[in-house]
């Protein structure tokens, strides 16, 4: 049953549902920290632009890390493919 979670980010708490209260914790700390080095301190206020930023930067970080995995598993699809093909019929 998801229970609701007090977390702070760029100055604002906000108040987020969900099962896992560590992970809750981290995404809200990652949100945090990217913000913060995005934008200055929570003194300077946040702006509709600065809140797409933030996302935007961890849009692409999240897009890199996905076409990295996917370049990954083709790679050792291919190997797989390679041994499956050395094995005797």
């Amino acid at each position: 049953m998801s229970a609701e979670r007090e977390v702070k980010i760029y100055g604002q708490v906000y108040r987020l549902r969900g099962d896992d209260h560590e992970r809750i914790d981290q995404v809200a700390g990652y949100v945090n920290t990217m913000m913060a080095q995005l934008l200055g301190g929570p003194g300077q206020g946040l702006s509709t632009k600065g809140a797409v930023l933030t996302a935007l930067n961890i849009a692409d970080e999240w897009f890199s890390y996905k076409h990295e995995t996917e370049r990954v598993l083709l790679e050792l699809n291919e190997r797989v493919d390679e041994l499956l093909s050395l094995l005797p019929k």
